[in-house]
């Protein structure tokens, strides 16, 4: 077996020597580490061979129609006109409007690697007759280094980040970006506190991170998190640390009763941070989204997930119940979850196990013939087409829509999809995708009776009839008319913390509050 690369996709000289440890590779970020076990992996089946600008056309033609020869992709796409067997590892580009538009994916002569079987039966699912070849290639994770604790190691812990016994100790640790849920996980902790709750975040902030959902970025979200999550903190405790060499991570991960990860990131395919948490003994709340879902084999808390047009939205009344169901664990119960969550992950990541994995999609990829060429690349009105075929019903329902204006209100001013797009509407399209990797495919009905709460910080503006949303990016503006104000300032009531919620008590305020939530405005209590 043969694997083209090319040049572009990784640093070919260091994996000639096969082995992992000793890899450098064009960068250090977290997605390199997972190419680093792409290539691993794969220099373990066969042959890496590196494209490049002296191989002639002829020569690899004749390359990528041999029988024993594929084309394996990070980033990369094979050169136009090329007719080849495609292997791809996805990310989170099947997450995302951008990785259902490219030329290649979708082929019958492809293959898409995902990193957890979860995120592979929600696209068979979702996509049915329309679903690509999937792979499962879970990365590696460092077991070696994050490991479960003794009892002296977690008691010297605690006395290294001076966490008194009494102490509820929470940890977060990855990236500081406005959808990993921080911003949710305080204000829950702060309407609802825990006794002697104390939250300490790792990691540093990552101001040129993209924000897909609303065409933004985390430039200032640094001083937003000090304005609206540290300088508002009413009874939570939180500690800031930068990020850690892995060692000491570890001795966080055994300092903590809890760790949190309530992620509605776009591309959240995996979650290594749970998972090494988790290694060390330390059972995870997570939402359910996508990869992140693979973990409700364990002993955690899982909180269930919806779409909207503003994105990934759960509950953060259970979010917090999730966390006070952590801290009431009996010191049999923790023992009990700390082994069979470490096995879990240590199970679910087994490189031999992923090896085979990636083993039988090349050896099913190769029973193919190398496949027509792309008739034509990004956005390709045959590709649109077949999905108006074949697709699932919220595709189709997202074409329908391709002259629908965008929702005003959806977006901050200045941030957002355009409307420029002959096709379908970008954010229905979305909306559908994100249904895949949710518990439910769709918003949740309004129901009587039922608290509705801002998702972010919120509060009515009455010189203006409107709701304003405190979030990132942000502040969102949504307007009301005279009758819709007399209707929602109806139904407002006040909250814990001097926030604001909620409660429709008819036919007309339901319909607000579906809209707002439809929007990503308001959460339900319950759904």
């Amino acid at each position: 077996m043969r694997f083209l690369v090319h040049q572009d996709d990784f640093a070919i000289d260091e994996v000639s020597n096969l082995n992992p440890k000793s890899f450098q590779l064009n960068s250090t970020t977290s997605v390199n580490q997972l190419k680093l076990s792409f290539y691993s992996l794969l220099s373990q089946i066969g042959e890496l061979i590196q494209l490049d600008n002296s191989m002639n056309w002829e020569e690899l033609q004749n390359l990528t129609g041999s029988d024993d020869v594929i084309f394996a992709s990070f980033h990369e796409t094979p050169p136009p006109g090329l007719a080849c067997r495609f292997l791809k590892h996805s990310l989170g580009s099947l997450m995302v409007v951008g990785g259902f538009l490219g030329a290649w994916e979708f082929r019958s002569s492809s293959c898409n690697m995902v990193t957890s079987p979860k995120q592979a039966e929600q696209l068979r699912e979702g996509l049915r007759i329309a679903c690509p070849a999937v792979g499962v290639l879970p990365p590696e994770i460092k077991n070696d280094v994050f490991f479960l604790s003794n009892p002296k190691a977690k008691e010297i812990a605690r006395d290294r980040y001076s966490i008194d016994k009494s102490i509820f100790h929470i940890v977060y640790a990855g990236r500081i970006i406005a959808n990993k849920g921080l911003t949710q996980l305080v204000r829950a902790l702060n309407l609802w506190p825990v006794n002697n709750a104390m939250l300490s975040v790792v990691g540093n902030f990552e101001p040129d991170f993209f924000i897909y959902q609303s065409n933004a970025y985390n430039t200032t979200f640094d001083s937003f998190f000090k304005r609206e999550v540290l300088e508002r903190t009413s009874s939570l405790n939180i500690r800031m640390h930068q990020a850690l060499p892995h060692e000491q991570l570890r001795e966080v991960y055994w300092s903590a009763d809890c760790f949190a990860y309530p992620s509605f990131h776009e591309d959240e395919n995996f979650g290594l941070a749970p998972r090494e948490a988790m290694l060390c003994g330390i059972p995870s709340v997570v939402t359910d989204f996508c990869g992140l879902g693979q973990l409700a084999g364990s002993k955690g808390g899982i909180v269930r997930t919806y779409p909207t047009l503003g994105g990934i939205r759960y509950s953060l009344l259970e979010l917090k119940d999730k966390i006070h169901e952590i801290g009431s664990l009996s010191e049999f119960q923790k023992a009990e979850a700390s082994e069979l969550n470490s096995d879990f992950v240590i199970d679910e990541c087994d490189q031999a196990k992923a090896l085979l994995s990636l083993k039988t999609s090349v050896i099913e990829l190769l029973s193919k013939t190398p496949g027509d060429i792309p008739l034509s690349g990004w956005r390709s009105e045959n590709r649109i087409n077949r999905w108006a075929e074949v697709g699932p019903d919220s595709f189709k329902k997202a074409i329908k829509m391709k002259k629908a204006p965008t929702p005003e209100s959806l977006f901050v001013d200045g941030t957002g999809c355009m409307d420029n797009n002959k096709w379908f509407s970008d954010i229905h399209f979305m909306k559908a995708i994100q249904g895949f990797y949710t518990t439910l495919p769709e918003t949740p009905t309004a129901q009587l009776g039922n608290c509705y709460r801002g998702f972010w910080r919120v509060s009515l503006w009455h010189d203006e009839r409107a709701l304003v949303e405190f979030g990132f990016p942000g502040p969102r503006v949504k307007r009301f008319n005279q009758k819709q104000w007399n209707c929602i300032t109806s139904i407002v009531k006040p909250g814990n913390c001097n926030e604001i919620i909620f409660v429709p008590k008819n036919s007309e305020s339901l319909l607000i509050i579906q809209d707002l939530m439809e929007l990503g405005y308001l959460v339900p209590d319950k759904f």
